[in-house]
């Protein structure tokens, strides 16, 4: 099962440990996935959902000092205490304790002057259209910004998330450079991700 410090569980609400649980299996399974495309980049977006916690865990325990991660997810810089070696970057900005990220102004006007070479992130859903969306103004932002400004962006979305649609659009799947998801996608939604996007797909 997951492994959640308990500085951690007594830092943050209860919410976010929900969304974790729930498909973890799912979100392990992308996580093995997504490592291999973090091999050879210096400076590395993690972004704040539960799923992209779950990849942190992982890669903190591969790779120490040879990287910079920059996140806005307050539980992703508690988790990194854990490893003395990593090189953490905190976005800086407004806590928003309901959602267990940090947004505002402060945290685009930072990630404006930085250079990324690759993001992993993910969504509250992908729509038929082939749309990133969320529920968030906040994240709205910082993601829209980040497909701006990385080389690579990496959506990491299990299979769940097909095809479940926000009130924001982020981006394209097409604006991404991979879409990595769990082995349990339907043949249809593939099928359906293909017909309106040219992004690659692992599974």
């Amino acid at each position: 099962g997951i492994m959640i410090s308990s500085s951690l569980k007594n830092s943050f609400e209860s919410s976010f440990y929900e969304r974790m649980q729930k498909n973890y299996s799912k979100k392990l399974e992308i996580a093995g996935k997504a490592m291999a495309y973090i091999e050879g980049k210096q400076t590395v977006f993690l972004d704040s959902s539960s799923t992209v916690f779950v990849l942190s865990q992982e890669i903190f325990k591969k790779f120490s000092n040879d990287k910079n991660f920059i996140t806005n997810s307050p539980a992703i810089i508690v988790e990194a205490m854990n490893y003395p070696g990593v090189h953490i970057i905190s976005t800086g900005g407004e806590l928003r304790q309901e959602f267990n990220i940090f947004g505002g102004s402060w945290v685009t006007e930072f990630l404006e002057k930085i250079n990324i070479d690759c993001a992993f992130v993910s969504a509250a859903g992908i729509s038929p259209e082939g749309k990133i969306t969320t529920n968030n103004k906040d994240l709205a932002s910082i993601l829209s910004l980040i497909f701006k400004k990385a080389k690579e962006v990496n959506l990491i979305a299990d299979s769940s998330k097909f095809f479940l649609e926000g009130m924001l659009n982020i981006a394209s799947l097409s604006d991404c450079t991979r879409l990595i998801t769990d082995s349990e996608i339907k043949k249809s939604a593939l099928k359906q991700i293909r017909r309106v996007s040219d992004v690659r797909v692992i599974f």
